[in-house]
């Protein structure tokens, strides 16, 4: 028995809107666990998409199953190819699979629901693989989740304590940070080696630090050079507000690096004065960069990481 015109022109209708949902509805945060809960949401959306395919075509018996899977995969594959076209978003194997995985423990479930599976062994079958596709789908979000756990933990370091969680929040542009035996080491322990490459603005970034500063009066960092003439760094830190390319919207330091050890103590409240024409947020800190401005020849410091320090204690009279 084949579905009503009626069951058919709502199924398809609902198929476009959450297709169309999908390519120009986009989520205002660019924080990674919100990525990974609308990544792990295409299982979802796709999952809805088989069981409305279904509705169509479940009248075929068991071959209705099987069409309804098809149908939604390539729904999917063409979801992704036109995501190609937009300059703000990639075709992505990834989001692909997560479809498919979101597809077929869709589907299981519903052939249980319909008792299109009987026996109780094909339903045990059933249940685990439908359990399977969407623990691969959560897994993601439980890891970045656990980043996130670790990060807060590490407070008050923002980064460069060698948890595993720091792969989330770092990036480097062209620069290499690597722990170095400590009787190999010129700057001593808890000190990374940074090989930084000749080239445009080449270092480091971490996203996502923690993000309420209240609370602390400090932003410190050390780096331990044997330059034989002056290098400039150049510390930036950005707020959650922060526009993304105005130089004057955000705090910029060059820094100075002779021979030796280099101690730097940024005062918090220097960085939220720093934008023109508003203060920002302590409780919405966002990004922390440290790179060279066009060295022209490579060169290597020893850097042990941002930390914060807590405001000192009002001294009683």
């Amino acid at each position: 028995m084949s579905a009503s015109p009626t069951r058919t022109f709502a199924a398809v209708t609902a198929i476009v809107a959450g297709l169309a949902f999908l390519h120009f509805v986009e989520l205002s945060s660019d924080a990674r666990i919100v990525r990974e809960v609308q990544n792990a949401g295409h299982a979802v959306l796709f999952g809805v998409i088989a069981l409305l395919a279904l509705a169509i075509f479940r009248g075929s018996g068991a071959k209705g199953y099987a069409v309804a899977l098809v149908v939604t995969l390539a729904l999917g594959g063409m979801s992704e190819y036109l995501q190609s076209s937009n300059p703000i978003r990639d075709a992505s194997l990834g989001d692909w699979l997560r479809d498919a995985g979101g597809a077929i423990a869709f589907l299981l479930i519903a052939a249980i629901w319909h008792r299109d599976v009987r026996s109780r062994r094909a339903v045990g079958v059933s249940l685990a693989m439908a359990a399977a596709c969407m623990l691969a789908v959560a897994a993601p979000v439980v890891l970045v989740w656990q980043d996130y756990r670790g990060r807060d933990a590490a407070l008050p370091r923002l980064c460069c304590v060698g948890g595993e969680w720091e792969k989330t929040f770092f990036r480097s542009n062209a620069t290499q940070l690597r722990p170095m035996p400590l009787d190999e080491n010129p700057a001593g322990e808890g000190f990374l080696q940074v090989n930084i490459p000749a080239g445009k603005w080449p270092g480091f970034r971490i996203r996502e630090v923690y993000p309420d500063w209240s609370g602390y009066e400090v932003l410190a960092f050390d780096v331990y050079a044997e330059v034989p003439a002056p290098t400039v760094l150049v510390l930036r830190v950005d707020d959650r507000d922060h526009d993304g390319s105005d130089y004057h919207d955000r705090f910029n330091r060059d820094l100075t690096i002779e021979a030796g050890l280099n101690r730097f103590r940024v005062p918090i409240g220097e960085i939220l004065d720093a934008p023109a024409g508003r203060r920002m947020d302590v409780r919405q800190m966002d990004k922390v960069f440290l790179f060279a401005d066009h060295p022209q020849r490579p060169f290597t410091l020893w850097f042990n990481g941002f930390s914060l320090i807590e405001k000192a204690p009002h001294a009683k009279n």
